[in-house]
């Protein structure tokens, strides 16, 4: 009967097949691979809560079994349950070291994360078990655009195309790479022939309208993205979003309104996908001057986040860091690496604080490579945590307090030559790479250890601004901080408290970039921030916004933009919502 049952549900009988799922499992209510079964169906018709609780009874019933974990995994990621899905497929690693599923799923867990580098790590072990793998080319193509890894983007997207010369994703995706090397003539061919196959492909209609819109062709441009938002498949988030954009740039902002306000009243939207709506939605209503509206949406689009804020562990975490950097350990004779280079440029500060805008200063310098937002610490973090023994919420510290000056030369180096290798090719000799991952400003101190000739950029800006555009804003899901207005005041407080502390402790000089001072003062600021950094100025850095690399954060769109005071004192839209994070906050504004 199970395998009659599986016939059809790979048939695609899915009601037959749910209804032997049943009949079966009132027979034997305990069968962990019928619940698993019927878990996979539910996930595969949209159903993804019920799919989870019959999938988490399935492996209460047998835990070690690879099939249930996996498949929980699967659903946990669909739901948007990151973290628990993460903890699935780490699972069915211990069982099953080379799962090379297991491990594409914990790539798609950390794509879903924005750690993209991660992603394709995780990825391309996969494919070292599975190195003929379609679908995992396919996915590790689409993680190297997400990074703007495009060459490589493109050499994987080719290779799914020799085997699935006909299918629209495959084509979509080379063009869209394409189409950001500005290989404008290629990329409307692969969206033509995408529209060839499959003439309601919205994808394609709105790659063709984002090219017409890069080429100056806006009332085109226009024309084709409100076409394809009204053809029988339009109501897709990526039209939405692409709509938004061009409409925008059209300098008609309230003509997506009505499109994004009906697909959230579907009831099959993913949970991610209303994120996103509503965060778009509530842009170009405040862009309508529609205030109140504009933070209703962002309101809802934060509380659909299920993982909260825990201000009390974070809290603690400062405290702790505070008391192993105090002034004794960061002293010259404290164990620190001999590596001297002077290459790495972190700049830190609150996300939204003018961190891309000021490594696309930086990176428009002809000596510097701008990596973008790098989870390197992160992972040298991790390393340190090793030293310290087992896991435990103090095992990073333990391992600070045993660390050896080898032990944190081997890392330095280890560090040094992956920034080199990843700015490969420039124009004249390579002397500064940066990295903007905003949240490095709680391991300030172990850089001071790694690299004792790093220099630190501070980014900072008005308190208010800073936390309205990181509420009103879709953060990577590691910022849970920004999703109520109570976390965003505990976390700037403990944010400042941690910069205060590295000020007066850190024996390598950091230097604050003020976004009102930079916006009001561009090039004094600017020459300031180019002579910190040890280089000669070069007038590229003033023309920041004819850069052609590749920007993957919130702020792409306003690093192609000369400078602009329209980003200041946004916080006054939404003075009433904002009262009570203003009290919070006295101290700063």
């Amino acid at each position: 009967m199970l395998a009659q049952a599986w016939q059809m549900h790979r048939a695609g009988r899915f009601q037959q097949a749910e209804q032997m799922y049943k009949q079966m499992l009132k027979m034997q209510p305990n069968n962990p691979t019928i619940m698993r079964m019927l878990g996979m169906l539910k996930r595969q018709t949209g159903r993804i809560d019920e799919a989870i609780k019959l999938l988490q009874n399935a492996v209460r019933i047998m835990p070690n079994d690879l099939g249930c974990q996996g498949e929980l995994g699967v659903a946990l990621l669909m739901a948007g349950r990151i973290g628990e899905s993460v903890q699935c497929s780490h699972k069915v690693l211990e069982l099953d070291p080379k799962s090379a599923d297991a491990m594409y799923h914990l790539g798609r867990a950390h794509g879903a994360m924005y750690d993209f580098e991660t992603a394709i790590y995780w990825t391309r072990q996969a494919l070292t078990i599975k190195p003929g793998n379609v679908e995992y080319h396919a996915f590790l193509g689409y993680l190297y655009l997400r990074q703007g890894l495009l060459e490589q983007s493109v050499k994987h997207t080719r290779g799914v195309l020799q085997v699935q010369p006909q299918n629209p994703a495959m084509l979509c995706q080379l063009a869209t790479a394409l189409r950001r090397m500005d290989e404008y003539d290629e990329a409307m061919e692969l969206f033509e022939k995408a529209l060839s196959i499959d003439a309601t492909n919205t994808e394609a209609m709105a790659g063709k309208a984002q090219i017409l819109e890069s080429q100056g062709k806006t009332d085109e441009a226009l024309a084709l993205i409100e076409q394809c938002a009204a053809s029988e498949k339009g109501e897709q988030v990526q039209v939405a979003v692409a709509y938004e954009r061009i409409a925008k740039r059209a300098g008609c902002p309230d003509r997506p309104t009505a499109l994004i306000r009906k697909m959230l009243t579907r009831d099959n939207l993913q949970p991610i996908e209303q994120i996103i709506l509503h965060f778009r939605l509530g842009a170009l209503l405040e862009d309508a001057g529609e205030f109140d509206d504009a933070f209703e949406q962002y309101r809802l689009a934060n509380d659909m986040h299920p993982q909260p804020f825990d201000p009390d562990a974070f809290t603690k975490q400062i405290d702790t860091t505070i008391t192993v950097f105090d002034s004794k350990r960061l002293a010259a004779e404290a164990p620190r690496s001999t590596v001297d280079s002077d290459l790495p440029i972190f700049i830190v500060g609150m996300p939204r604080s003018g961190t891309s805008l000021t490594e696309q200063i930086l990176a428009s310098h002809p000596q510097v490579f701008g990596a973008g937002e790098l989870p390197h610490m992160e992972r040298m973090v991790a390393a340190v945590a090793r030293l310290g023994g087992a896991d435990s919420d103090t095992s990073y510290f333990d391992g600070v307090n045993s660390v050896t000056a080898e032990q944190l030369t081997e890392l330095a180096e280890k560090h040094i030559e992956a920034l080199t290798q990843m700015a490969g090719e420039t124009e004249g000799p390579l002397t500064r790479v940066t990295d903007k991952m905003p949240n490095n400003f709680l391991h300030l101190g172990l850089i001071a250890l790694l690299f004792p000739n790093a220099h630190i950029i501070h980014c900072v800006r008005n308190p208010l601004d800073t936390c309205m555009s990181c509420y009103g804003s879709q953060l990577p899901p590691v910022h849970t901080f920004s999703n109520s207005l109570d976390g965003l005041a505990v976390y700037y407080k403990q944010y400042r408290r941690m910069m205060d502390h590295w000020k007066a402790v850190l024996p390598i000089p950091i230097m604050d970039v003020v976004y009102e001072d930079l916006v009001n003062d561009q090039e004094r600021v600017s020459r300031e921030l180019v002579e910190f950094a040890g280089l000669e100025w070069d007038d590229a850095c003033l023309n920041f916004h004819e850069s052609k690399r590749v920007v993957h954060t919130l702020s792409m769109d306003q690093v192609r933009k000369p400078m602009y005071k329209s980003a200041m004192n946004r916080h006054e839209r939404f003075a009433q919502q904002l009262e009570p994070l203003k009290t919070q906050l006295a101290a700063f504004v």
